[in-house]
């Protein structure tokens, strides 16, 4: 049966359509420079910034949280590995990264493209708090997408977070979920983030709406302005909740999970009178953390060897995969051994290896015991040797060969 294709006739003259485009390997979205992301912790005012830049004529809000990159592009990039094709685990697919991006990024420019608006110039907004955690994954599809990063006092956002049927139960787990979101927001500095404090929104809307257009490169005048203030005065629009509502236990325990970070933003402290109780039970000692199971290896490996090979994680995250303690060791062609001190010299040796950044043409993987030894053949071809050892608690050695072409 022959492929079905969708022509649109106007006036006698063919039309492509967006079908045709992507049939023709042609993006519409591109770079994703039109593109506008509003992400932020939960309760801190989202859908209220949405609503004031919606009302601009030079921007479309996709109505909704999408979820699209939290909720579908990542956990289907968690599916994939880069590290060696000879991995075991289960749940995992090896592949070039470029090409699993390239392929992603077709995926999102066509489910964004049918939103896109046709104006020059105009842009897509998209609102889902949860992308915040998503920013470098979206830069890699999208490399010229922009941020909005809502920050608000994060008593009022636990607060009224609690209050919520779809919130968690515990101030605890809701203090952290916006110190992590803040801080996700905040690593990434530069040009195409924006941080916006929901405070002074509040108090000097059209000087905030001014420095938010101009960072879209959009046109602003009185009557945006004036639609601006229509707008963010909808009493629907705003998020609720104030430090008030917390009780004296949740602000010290709100202040234990972020005071640090709010001193950071410059909030003030809450001053908590009451005393704290004395304990009445005595706290465990926690005990040794368990034994990492033959799986958890693997894993451990898949990652730290795609992070290495990709680049795909920070030097921070990195380090959590490869404790201080680690036993470091790089060895040449010529068989000549050296002994990293630290995971940075690590990280500096593998950026001056050009071979770890070819596609992997073939792989082998072996285990024994607590040992595993991972082969990557490159293109070239040219062999690196990669062997992990554990022990009880973790990862305790990793040796990297160069074999000779």
């Amino acid at each position: 049966m022959p492929d079905l294709a969708i022509v649109v006739i106007e006036g006698g003259a063919r039309r492509t359509t967006q079908r045709d485009r992507c049939e023709m390997g042609q993006r519409v979205i591109g770079t994703g420079d039109r593109l506008v992301f509003v992400v932020g912790a939960r309760r801190s005012g989202t859908n209220w910034l949405q609503r004031i830049l919606g009302s601009h004529p030079g921007i479309h809000s996709l109505p909704g949280e999408t979820h699209l990159f939290d909720g579908g592009i990542q956990p289907l990039l968690d599916r994939f590995t880069h590290g060696t094709p000879a991995t075991p685990t289960t749940g995992t697919f090896y592949v070039e990264e470029p090409i699993l991006l390239d392929a992603l990024r077709e995926l999102c420019d066509t489910v964004l493209s049918s939103h896109m608006p046709g104006t020059e110039g105009s842009r897509l907004l998209e609102r889902t708090p949860e992308h915040v955690k998503c920013i470098e994954l979206i830069l890699a599809l999208f490399p010229g997408a922009r941020f909005l990063h809502i920050v608000r006092d994060g008593r009022q956002a636990v607060a009224s977070l609690l209050h919520q049927e779809f919130g968690p139960n515990d101030v605890r787990a809701a203090a952290a979920e916006w110190r992590d979101a803040v801080v996700a927001g905040r690593s990434h500095g530069g040009e195409q983030v924006l941080e916006i404090r929901y405070e002074r929104l509040q108090a000097q809307l059209r000087n905030e709406v001014r420095r938010i257009l101009d960072f879209l490169d959009l046109d602003v005048d009185d009557d945006v302005l004036r639609r601006a203030d229509q707008e963010a005065a909808v009493r629907g629009n705003r998020p609720h909740g104030s430090p008030g509502r917390l009780s004296h236990r949740q602000q010290r325990a709100f202040n234990h999970i972020a005071g640090d970070l709010m001193a950071e933003l410059g909030y003030e402290p809450t001053t908590v009178t009451r005393p704290r109780p004395p304990r009445t039970q005595p706290v465990p000692a926690p005990g040794p953390p368990p034994h990492a199971t033959a799986a958890e290896r693997q894993y451990h490996v898949d990652r730290l060897l795609a992070a290495l090979r990709t680049g795909s994680l920070n030097g921070d995250d990195i380090r959590a995969l490869i404790p201080a303690s680690v036993n470091i060791e790089m060895k040449d062609e010529a068989g000549d051994v050296v002994r990293l001190d630290t995971v940075d010299e690590l990280l500096a040796a593998v950026r001056d290896d050009p071979v770890l950044t070819r596609p992997i043409v073939g792989a082998t993987l072996h285990t024994s015991g607590t040992m595993i030894v991972v082969v990557n053949v490159h293109e070239g071809p040219a062999t690196r040797v990669w062997r992990a050892r554990f022990r009880q608690h973790g990862l305790v050695e990793l040796h990297m060969e160069r074999l000779p072409s």
